[in-house]
């Protein structure tokens, strides 16, 4: 059994006896049964086993960890995890520390000493607010995954574009029939 730690997301927050946060990032070991990870679920390092198909392996090297000196100079209005520590979404308002929607300012010493992350949220839309909207946005469909395995040339569609490039490219590979069923169908981003 490997005891090497990896970052991994949470996809799937139903999981009876752990309390999961979904797009949270979590700290994992492996365990002696290959459909589980063992997650380090709080701040005393307990572990925890969790089904591996609720969570999504997520490169290290992408992740830029934070103090809570690093998030108090950024822009207020951000969206942070805590890694590995407690639930919820931490935000700075007003030059003070809240957590989730509840303006209470929350410092003590597990939060001074804690790590840091930037929460990407994605917010599905229709695609009418995408075309009446001025920023970049992705589509997500079977059709479109396909074409993103076939041809490596257009991994660009998994991030976030301007309409118009999605349009164009989506107009070269597919039919009339195919695109009105990814413009009907698929789910449609808008960047924050």
């Amino acid at each position: 059994m490997n005891n090497e730690i990896k970052i991994v997301k949470c996809i799937d927050s139903l999981y009876p006896t752990v309390k999961l946060t979904i797009g949270k990032l979590y700290k994992v070991k492996e365990s002696e049964n290959d459909k589980f990870y063992r997650v380090i679920a709080d701040d005393n390092n307990e572990e925890q086993l969790c089904y591996k198909y609720r969570f999504e392996l997520v490169d290290i090297n992408e992740i830029k960890e934070l103090t809570l000196q690093d998030i108090f100079n950024e822009e207020e209005g951000i969206k942070y995890n805590r890694i590995n520590g407690g639930s919820g979404i931490y935000t700075i308002q007003n030059e003070t520390l809240i957590i989730g929607e509840h303006i209470k300012p929350v410092l003590n010493k597990r939060i001074m000493d804690s790590k840091f992350v930037k929460v990407k949220v994605e917010r599905l839309v229709s695609f009418s607010d995408v075309i009446n909207s001025d920023y970049k946005c992705k589509v997500k469909h079977y059709r479109v995954e396909g074409l993103i395995q076939e041809e490596s040339s257009y991994t660009w569609l998994e991030e976030y574009q301007d309409l118009k490039d999605i349009m164009l490219a989506l107009s070269e590979e597919f039919n009339t029939i195919a695109l009105k069923e990814i413009i009907n169908k698929g789910q449609w981003y808008l960047e924050n």
